[in-house]
Order: C-alpha cells, then sequence, then structure tokens
C-alpha cells in the first residue's frame, strides 16, 4: 500500500472541496506545514490579507489587531474548525487531522524557515514554534 502525504492530501481536499462552495475558504492558506507524530496535526499560516477581507465581509473588524490577535479570533477558529471537519469527513479516522494550530507570520527564507528554493526547514520551524508544538502533542 502506497504511503499519502497527508499535507498534500489536506491541501488538494481544501482546493477541490472549497471548489464547491461560495462561502470564503482557508484554501486561501499562505504556508501549511504537517506534523508527523503521534497523530496528523499541522501548522497553518493564514493569508492575513485575505482573512482580513472575510472579516470584514462578516462585519468583524481586524483592521487594527495584529495577527497573533487575529488568529486567537474565536469566530475565525470556528470557521477553520468547521472547514476541517468538512474535510476530515473524506479521511478514515487515522488520517483525519487531530490538532490545527494556526501560525501568526509567514515563513520565510529571511526568517530561516524556508530554503532559497522555498522548502521548509522543519528543523527551524519546530524550534521557532517549539511552545505552539508541544500545545499541539502533549495530553
Amino acid at each position: 500500500m502506497k504511503k499519502i502525504n497527508l499535507l498534500f492530501v489536506f491541501l488538494i481536499s481544501l482546493f477541490t472541496w472549497s471548489q464547491k462552495n461560495t462561502e470564503p475558504s482557508i484554501k486561501e492558506i499562505e504556508t501549511a506545514i504537517e506534523l508527523r507524530e503521534k497523530f496528523p496535526a499541522v501548522f497553518i499560516v493564514p493569508n492575513f490579507a485575505f482573512v482580513r477581507e472575510w472579516a470584514e465581509r462578516h462585519q468583524l473588524d481586524f483592521s487594527s489587531l495584529s495577527n497573533a490577535e487575529v488568529i486567537a479570533n474565536s469566530t475565525l477558529v470556528a470557521r477553520i474548525e468547521k472547514e476541517i471537519h468538512e474535510i476530515n469527513k473524506e479521511y478514515g479516522s487515522w488520517e483525519q487531522l487531530k490538532k490545527v494550530k494556526l501560525l501568526p507570520q509567514e515563513f520565510t527564507i529571511e526568517g530561516g524557515e524556508l530554503t532559497p528554493t522555498l522548502k521548509f526547514k522543519r528543523k527551524k520551524i519546530l524550534e521557532k514554534y517549539q511552545a505552539q508544538y508541544r500545545e499541539i502533542f502533549t495530553v
């Protein structure tokens, strides 16, 4: 049996699923990185320009909020969780994303999270976001 890269499947599902819906989708993800551990989880960096547009359409004022405050907004978190719940329906329980952690800034070459060819530097990302990683995988 061929092992499927969950992140690839997840991003393809986001794109495919969002094509069927008129409601704005988290397909507007800036970056997502799969976390390989005890269960499927992912770090997501939202496209903050899109999120602010979405908020405006839903009468939410994100204009004066920092990215960290935006990802802490319960309405946005609930919207993303709703989409993940819908996407998870397409997969077996062992494949479903169990936890998602939103991150407040884009991964960059300058920040050390990406190589010059735009590949993830997992070790650097996990070092930088160690607290968020522990929140996901600590029982």
